[in-house]
């Protein structure tokens, strides 16, 4: 047996250079299978985009959002003066625009042209005619101008009848002074007065307080004998 081992002893030494050099082949070093990356980093540095990149412009917030507005500043005394400030601004122009539109646009001038004649018709007062300035005064709702032409009437009618002496530049105190101690003095003197009160005093009367005004003139006018 011992030639036949020295034969395979003989084989197997033959056989282990070639398995040595095939196990070297297949183990190769690992730096073989690293990647070579320096080319990458000299193409990135030729390719370097970065200095062309157009950076997002900043957008500015509003100025709402930047800052408080005036009445935002305001401390809280200053905001209810503000608040209360406009508040009355608008009632005030509410109003004014309510009092023009209640009032016909023509009453005024109208007005003025009626007490025009009033005052023509009491330069001639014992030949005026008063009955006609009386109904449109009335209509007009002037009743202030009623009152006045009535006056007038009462003291047309004691012209007429002769108990006062008519001048245009005399005040009721001279006719007072002139009905004395007759008894028509008391009449004078009350609806003097009344007159007085609602012409020169400029008292608001409605239809109701004129129509008892005028009750009380008739009455008056109706004594005189």
């Amino acid at each position: 047996m011992a030639p036949g081992l020295i034969a395979l002893g003989l084989v197997l030494f033959m056989l282990c250079p070639v398995a040595q050099s095939q196990e070297q082949n297949l183990a190769l070093p690992e730096s073989q299978f690293q990647l070579d990356t320096s080319g990458f980093d000299s193409l990135r540095n030729v390719l370097d985009y970065s200095a062309d990149v157009v950076e997002p412009e900043k957008v500015e917030s509003p100025p709402s959002q930047r800052e408080n507005g005036f009445f935002e500043g305001l401390n809280i005394f200053a905001k209810v003066f503000f608040v209360l400030f406009v508040v009355g601004l608008v009632v005030l122009f509410i109003w004014v625009i309510s009092e023009q539109m209640s009032k016909p646009a023509d009453k005024k001038v109208g007005n003025l042209m009626d007490e025009a004649a009033v005052d023509e018709l009491e330069e001639n007062l014992p030949q005026a005619e008063l009955l006609t300035p009386l109904q449109k005064a009335i209509a007009a709702g002037d009743y202030n101008l009623a009152v006045r032409i009535l006056f007038l009437s009462y003291l047309k009618e004691l012209i007429v009848k002769g108990h006062i002496e008519w001048r245009q530049d005399k005040t009721n105190g001279e006719y007072l002074a002139e009905l004395r101690g007759k008894e028509i003095f008391d009449d004078f003197s009350r609806l003097t007065l009344v007159f007085e009160r609602v012409w020169y005093g400029k008292a608001s009367i409605s239809r109701d307080g004129y129509d008892r005004i005028e009750r009380q003139f008739q009455t008056a006018i109706n004594r005189i004998q």
